[in-house]
């Protein structure tokens, strides 16, 4: 097994000591409302059926894939979601359908930046694309 860089080795135990503070912090919180209380033991008490195969859900998932490409680069969402449904096990062409279908990044394109989060780090990850023109040469 190879040995883990310095940066990610870095990344990873900060990722844990914050891990770590949130759930502590989490775990000292107390529900006082009693609308708190009645979500906890009934989730499902106030809350429509959603059906996930209406083609206006995939309008909405569009609509909110949109709003996040103003926010941030699109390819934190991309990259997010297309590593997200590989990982439980969805087929490549289906997850370039469907973010395709809501404006997502190519297939190439977005295996490429998360082979760069996966395999190297995410720091080289997350730089914008001017800073690494200029590290590049």
């Amino acid at each position: 097994m190879s040995k883990v860089n310095r940066r990610r080795s870095h990344s990873r135990h900060a990722y844990s000591r914050r891990s770590i503070e949130s759930i502590t912090s989490n775990e000292t919180e107390t529900f006082s409302s009693e609308e708190e209380e009645e979500i906890l033991i009934n989730p499902n008490a106030d809350i429509d059926n959603i059906d996930f195969s209406n083609e206006s859900v995939l309008n909405d998932i569009s609509d909110l894939f949109s709003f996040c490409k103003e926010q941030i680069n699109t390819r934190f969402t991309s990259v997010l979601i297309y590593i997200s449904l590989r990982h439980f096990s969805h087929s490549w062409r289906g997850v370039e359908s469907f973010l395709t279908s809501i404006g997502g990044m190519t297939i190439k394109t977005r295996h490429t930046w998360t082979n760069i989060l996966v395999n190297k780090d995410i720091d080289e990850f997350t730089i914008e694309e001017s800073v690494r023109v200029v590290l590049t040469g």
